[in-house]
């Protein structure tokens, strides 16, 4: 009744061009079967925090968008619990995946906050938790931000976002993150669009295809090919992830 998911709206706008989804589905279509690889978010490296020094700013900022993520993720699970499908379960991973520019980093400078200094500021922002019992209002409006595109941080949190952002242009690692990511959201965006609405099933495969190109090239070699897809779909590393893909569909292709 309260779908998040727009067929049209995923068409339209794909973290790939619709010539990339079509190559990469060569590849990352064939997930119907039984699945093993395990889902997670791509996670910050605490390691790259030591000795990073961050302004009062960006630590303020990281602040805000964390709460901000929680009280958008609180929203989104009451939904899924009212739901009878995975259409929020999806949506939410959409929006997870689409806002990395500006929850990666905040997560960097969260890890050097020590706990009192986040309570601190945590206790200078508004105390609007969403209500405790899911309710027709508030999945109508989280289904149609969603669609709009009103949920992202460019609206909700704007300010916090832009201070964010530089470290995320700076740091490679963070941008090597959100660029796996959407190689697996492009996975389920394909997935859904032929009609796929078990998520477990292709969060799971499409994960396990994306772990057979990163284990397969290196970081240099996957920008390069993402860059030159129409004119070299399959450089001769490819032939590795295709023997590595079979392990995500029990070796079937």
């Amino acid at each position: 009744m309260f779908g998040c998911l727009n067929r049209a709206r995923l068409m339209q706008r794909p973290i790939l061009t619709q010539l990339r989804m079509r190559l990469l589905a060569l590849l990352l279509i064939p997930l119907l079967h039984t699945l093993t690889s395990a889902a997670s978010e791509p996670a910050p490296d605490k390691t790259a925090t030591a000795g990073k020094s961050f302004s009062d700013a960006q630590r303020s900022a990281a602040v805000s968008i964390d709460h901000g993520r929680r009280r958008t993720e609180a929203s989104f699970k009451q939904c899924i619990a009212r739901a009878k499908d995975d259409e929020f379960r999806i949506s939410l991973h959409i929006w997870q995946v689409e806002n990395l520019d500006v929850t990666l980093p905040a997560e960097r400078v969260l890890a050097t906050l020590p706990a009192d200094r986040r309570a601190a500021l945590e206790r200078l922002l508004p105390n609007d938790a969403p209500n405790a019992v899911p309710n027709d209002a508030l999945c109508n409006l989280v289904s149609t931000g969603m669609r709009h595109g009103d949920l992202s941080y460019a609206k909700t949190d704007a300010d916090a976002a832009r201070t964010l952002r530089p470290i995320y242009a700076d740091d490679d690692t963070l941008r090597i993150a959100k660029r796996n990511a959407d190689l697996a959201l492009g996975c389920v965006k394909q997935n859904y669009n032929m009609g796929a609405r078990d998520f477990a099933l292709m969060r799971s495969g499409c994960d396990c295809q994306m772990h057979a190109i990163i284990s397969s090239a290196s970081d240099a070699e996957i920008d390069e090919w993402l860059a030159h897809l129409d004119t070299n779909p399959h450089p001769p590393w490819f032939a590795k992830v295709l023997v590595a893909a079979r392990q995500c569909t029990g070796g079937s292709q």
